[in-house]
């Protein structure tokens, strides 16, 4: 991996509401709701994991690169932020996996050209404006390969998502600092040079459910209620009723909007 990885001075300034956010976060054992969704969108878009170099950038605590990594494929996180590239480490060292680690910021990313098979984020471009948003694509479109892909997942605009925010902001307990969903990524892809391979969709309506008691209520009763709720809906997707969880899940997230935008794209030919 040390062919790929070139020295770039890291950009200064925005890090310190991630420094503060990750620093926090302590318990790593409990696998949520939407982690779970990403990676089996994963599975289900870019197939067998096999020997792929799969980067992914803005890594936060390594949790889905672990599983992908288990799975057989080469985990590069890439994180701005020291307090997230400590987790990540710990995540790793905790589950006796190889990962490849590096810090650097998306709209110059520290990788040489066409040297990954798929670049991927999930939770990140939102929080750039629309200017560095196609800077960033444009980045993730250099260093994948050219018969790779580039897979964003992210907040979707809609309503759900838009009441959320405001009702956390209103409360004082929004901890992501600027953040702006987005309806589509096709058109700033084709300004990087990019072309979606499908139709972009949405999924994870039942996030806003699972996930919103976290932020609400102080401390560990917070924690263990997002806990048991994670599990029983994962259990869902995963048990005899899997079929009305997955099933519901893609016809309500079509009819309203689920939590989650997926963006698939190759490079220009």
């Amino acid at each position: 991996m040390g062919d790929e990885i070139q020295n770039k001075e890291l950009p200064r300034g925005g890090g310190d509401v991630w420094e503060e956010y990750w620093s926090g976060q302590e318990d790593l054992s409990s696998w949520d709701y939407g982690s779970y969704l990403i990676l089996n969108i994963m599975k289900s878009e870019v197939g067998d994991f096999t020997g792929k170099k799969m980067l992914e950038c803005g890594s936060g605590t390594g949790r889905i690169s672990m599983r992908l990594v288990r799975e057989g494929a080469q985990g590069i996180l890439l994180d701005k932020t020291e307090s997230a590239m400590v987790l990540a480490r710990k995540t790793f060292s905790g589950n006796s996996l190889i990962g490849h680690f590096a810090r650097g910021n998306l709209l110059s990313l520290p990788f040489r050209d066409e040297s990954v098979d798929v670049v991927w984020n999930a939770g990140v471009i939102e929080h750039f404006s629309e200017s560095e948003q196609i800077r960033c694509l444009s980045e993730m479109a250099r260093v994948c390969k050219k018969d790779g892909f580039v897979l964003l997942i992210c907040p979707y605009k809609s309503v759900f998502h838009r009441v959320g925010k405001a009702f956390l902001e209103m409360i004082r307990r929004w901890p992501f600092g600027y953040e702006e969903p987005i309806a589509s990524l096709a058109r700033l892809g084709k300004s990087a040079h990019l072309n979606l391979v499908k139709d972009e969709y949405t999924r994870g309506i039942f996030i806003f459910v699972v996930e919103i008691f976290r932020f609400i209520l102080p401390g560990k009763m917070g924690l263990k209620l997002t806990s048991l709720l994670r599990n029983v809906v994962i259990r869902g997707h995963e048990g005899p009723f899997k079929i009305l969880f997955n099933s519901g899940d893609s016809f309500l997230s079509r009819l309203m909007g689920g939590y989650m935008l997926v963006s698939l794209f190759k490079r220009h030919s």
